[in-house]
C-alpha cells in the first residue's frame, strides 16, 4: 500500500509548519492511525508535548527575569 500526503509548496516553511489546531502539519499528524480516537482524550504525546512545552516556557521566563 503506498500513501501519500500533498504539501503546498512553502514559501514561508516556518509559519506553513508552525504550530495550531489547523496547521498543515497537525493535519498530517492527526490523520495517521496513532493519532485517531475520540474527542474525550488527548493523545499521550498531546499530553507530554503540552508538559515540555510549559516547562520550556517556565524556564525562559524564569531566565527573563533573572537578567
Amino acid at each position: 500500500m503506498l500513501e501519500a500526503v500533498y504539501l503546498r509548496p512553502l514559501r514561508n516553511a516556518e509559519l506553513e509548519l508552525s504550530s495550531g489546531k489547523n496547521s498543515r502539519l497537525s493535519q498530517i499528524l492527526l490523520s495517521h492511525p496513532l493519532f485517531k480516537k475520540d474527542d474525550t482524550n488527548k493523545h499521550t504525546l498531546e499530553e507530554n508535548f503540552t508538559v515540555l512545552k510549559d516547562t520550556v516556557e517556565k524556564y525562559f521566563n524564569d531566565e527573563q527575569e533573572s537578567i
